[in-house]
Formats: structure tokens, sequence, C-alpha cells
């Protein structure tokens, strides 16, 4: 039987991926963050179910984690869980700005770590969901586009030093979740741009199944992305090439000099 570690599956899509994952015959070994959380699973096959609790914004939970994980072997590692705190920067507290890093990048980084000399063994696909944020301006929520940044290119390093271990890195857009409500935004319309649970945990259950490298799921969120790809590709380009012309000119008015 195929086995599947699952973090952050109390909501959103996270809960979307249990329940495909199930249907479809998975040992799911999910993680939560407290112990309270176990009852929202009762209804769950418990003999394919196995449940860690560990909130990952805590060190000494995280490797706590990790140590009772590590033996297990694993075709698919899903790295959902994430958080955030929406405000100006310099009115969060640093608790907070410590939290957001810890749960979003560390924490990540930690697990891989503990977990990819198995991976490496077992040819375990990793999965790393970060966010569009990774790539875009976003309003009151720097550190957690910071987090998201560190993870994406996390995903980059990694593919390079294990080119034949399969990973995929999915940087999502806006997802009718209560995530939002969770880091204080304010409320506010849900345009066209916030897609289902149903919608990305569907396509992602799929990409999961069949491919690697990065991807956006959707068209517009996917145009998005490779616009600013493009746009920080050219920015770089441009002060290249000044900086190349700048410092031509320096060494001629030496020489004239």
């Amino acid at each position: 039987m195929k086995s599947v570690l699952l973090t952050g599956i109390r909501t959103g899509i996270g809960r979307n991926l249990l329940e495909r994952f199930m249907a479809d015959h998975w040992h799911v070994t999910g993680v939560i963050r407290r112990e309270s959380q176990r009852r929202a699973f009762a209804d769950f096959p418990q003999d394919r179910l196995k449940l860690f609790v560990a909130d990952l914004s805590r060190e000494d939970e995280t490797f706590r984690l990790i140590e009772g994980i590590r033996a297990l072997a694993f075709n698919v590692i899903v790295l959902n869980a994430g958080m955030t705190y929406s405000g100006h920067f310099l009115k969060l507290p640093r608790e907070h700005i410590d939290e957001i890093i810890r749960t979003n990048l560390l924490a990540n980084m930690h697990i891989v770590h503990g977990l990819i000399g198995r991976a490496v063994e077992n040819n375990a696909k990793i999965v790393f969901i970060s966010s569009l944020a990774a790539r875009l301006p976003a309003f009151n929520s720097g550190v957690y586009a910071a987090s998201k940044a560190g993870l994406s290119h996390f995903y980059t390093s990694l593919s390079y030093e294990y080119p034949a271990l399969p990973m995929l890195c999915v940087e999502i857009g806006l997802v009718n979740t209560p995530f939002f409500e969770k880091s204080g935004a304010p409320a506010g319309p849900r345009n066209s741009f916030f897609k289902s649970p149903a919608l990305i945990g569907g396509r992602l259950y799929r990409e999961i199944q069949t491919k690697r490298g990065m991807t956006s799921l959707c068209a517009d969120w996917t145009m998005m992305r490779k616009a600013f790809m493009i746009f920080e590709a050219l920015t770089v380009w441009i002060i290249s090439k000044l900086r190349s012309a700048y410092y031509s000119r320096q060494k001629i008015l030496t020489k004239v000099l």
C-alpha cells in the first residue's frame, strides 16, 4: 500500500488532499497542530490514518515529529503546513515573525533534512506547497512572502543537489479557505482570483501523481508567476549591463587621467 506524509491537514487544501489520498486507499501519516484536533478525523479509516501532533512553529516539537517518523517509508512527502499574521511589518511582534519563518520555512527544511536519506532510498516524491507571494509583492505580508520565497528557492537548490529525486514545488495563489481569517486579515469580497479548495486540491492531487518541477496549477496564476520571473530576469540583465558600462567608463577615465 502506498504511503504519504501530509502536513497541514486540518482545513483547506490539506484537508482536501487527505480526503483524496484516503479515498484512493493510501496510508496517510498526517500532522496536526493540537491534540484536540484528533476528533475532527474520527470518520476516516483509522487503520490507514496515523496522526502525529506537532506545532511546527516550535523547534522542539518539529524535532520530536522527525524522530517519530524518521524510520517510516513514504512514497510521497507533502509539506503543506503554513501560516501567517497579516499587518504592517513594524507592528508585528517579534514572536509572530519567528512563528511564520519557523512554520513555513525552517520546519520544512528540518523535515526534509531528517527524511531525505530514506526518500532517496525509496525514490519518494517531495512536494513543497509554496505561494505566488514568493514572486509577487505581498501587502502587509512581507514575512510570509519572505518565508515562501525561501521555500521556493530551497526547492530549486535541492533539485540541483538531488536531480534524480522527484520533487514538485507548487506556487499557489489565493484559495478560499480559513487561512486569511486566521491571519487577522480584514474580511473582504472574494473575487475570481480566489479558487476553491476542491478545485485546487483536485489539480494538486493529479500533479502529485504525474508531475515534477515548478507549477502554479491555474492559467492566471501561471501567467502572473512567469510575468514576474521575466521582469526579475530583465531587471537583473539591465543592472548587469549598466554595471558593466560603468566599470568600462571608469577604466577609460583612469587611463586618460
